[in-house]
């Protein structure tokens, strides 16, 4: 059974990497965006954007 002062550590760290994760996925919905207003007029439709995004390296993570 883990103490008092392991748990708090623990709910530190779990917050960190919360942090760290949503910074990361701002930063993938912003790229999204850009891109989305940079070649939608190349594609017939919104979601033919969202494939082509898809692909790019951003679009993998």
């Amino acid at each position: 059974m883990k103490t008092p002062h392991e748990i708090s550590e623990e709910r530190i760290t779990l917050a960190e990497e919360y942090s760290r994760y949503s910074g990361e996925l701002a930063k993938l919905i912003k790229a999204q965006a850009e891109y989305f207003n940079k070649n939608r007029e190349y594609h017939k439709s919104d979601t033919a954007v969202e494939r082509a995004f898809d692909v790019t390296d951003d679009g993998v993570k």
